[in-house]
C-alpha cells in the first residue's frame, strides 16, 4: 500500500512539473520584452540640466536597465525609464538601477513626471551638488 502511495505522488509531481512546463514554454517563457517601469528618486546632478534617475531594475537574468530617456516641454519633463525582461518565471527580488539624464535645457522650476506612472517626481538636491552650484 505504500509502495503505491508514493508512485502516486511521484506521477502527481511528474504530471505538475510537465504541465508547469508547458504553461511557462505557451507564454513565451525566454522572449524578451521591453518595459517602462516606475521611477524610484530623481536627484539633481552637477548641473541644472542633469538629473540622476533610480529605478528598479529586474534581477540578474531576468531584466536588463535600458537607460532613462526625457521628453521635454516648456512647463515639464517626462522621464520614462525602461528595462528588458525575460518572459517566464522570475523572482519578485530587484536590484537598484541608476542612469544619469542630460536635458537640453535647465530644469529650471518645470515639473518631473514619471512616464510609466504620470506621477508627478520630487527632485532632491544632492548634498554634494547645492543650487546654484
Amino acid at each position: 500500500m505504500k509502495q503505491r502511495t508514493v508512485v502516486m505522488v511521484v506521477a502527481a509531481l511528474v504530471v505538475t512539473a510537465v504541465g508547469a512546463s508547458v504553461y511557462v514554454w505557451r507564454r513565451g517563457a525566454g522572449e524578451t520584452e521591453e518595459r517602462a517601469v516606475p521611477i524610484s528618486s530623481v536627484t539633481r546632478g552637477k548641473d541644472d540640466a542633469t538629473l540622476v534617475v533610480r529605478y528598479v531594475a529586474g534581477t540578474g537574468g531576468c531584466g536588463s536597465p535600458l537607460g532613462v530617456t526625457a521628453e521635454e516641454s516648456v512647463t515639464s519633463v517626462r522621464l520614462v525609464a525602461r528595462v528588458r525582461f525575460v518572459r517566464g518565471v522570475c523572482p519578485l527580488v530587484g536590484r537598484a538601477a541608476q542612469a544619469e539624464v542630460r536635458l537640453a535645457s535647465p530644469l529650471a522650476g518645470r515639473t518631473v513626471i514619471d512616464g510609466s506612472t504620470s506621477r508627478r517626481l520630487a527632485v532632491e538636491l544632492s548634498p554634494a551638488n547645492p543650487p546654484n552650484a
